[in-house]
């Protein structure tokens, strides 16, 4: 799935279910840049997506979560 397909869609999403590569930061300084790896190349209101979704995007930019159900299985997150 390509970063922009699951952010546009994640709103509206009844549930979420992304199994892929991450990286979890422990620190307090680096949690925001935590990450699930995505299929990167697509822009998003002029801007390229680098395929990164991170903490800081889906709490800043991307429209609340209303799912009932969020899973997300990532390598390399404690």
């Amino acid at each position: 799935a390509s970063e922009r397909a699951v952010r546009v869609r994640l709103a509206d999403a009844p549930v979420v279910h992304l199994a892929t590569h991450g990286i979890a930061y422990g620190s307090r300084a680096r949690a925001r840049q935590s990450f699930v790896a995505l299929a990167p190349g697509d822009t998003l209101g002029g801007r390229p997506l680098d395929g990164r979704l991170t903490v800081a995007t889906i709490l800043d930019e991307v429209p609340a979560v209303g799912a009932e159900l969020v899973v997300l299985s990532a390598c390399q997150t404690g």
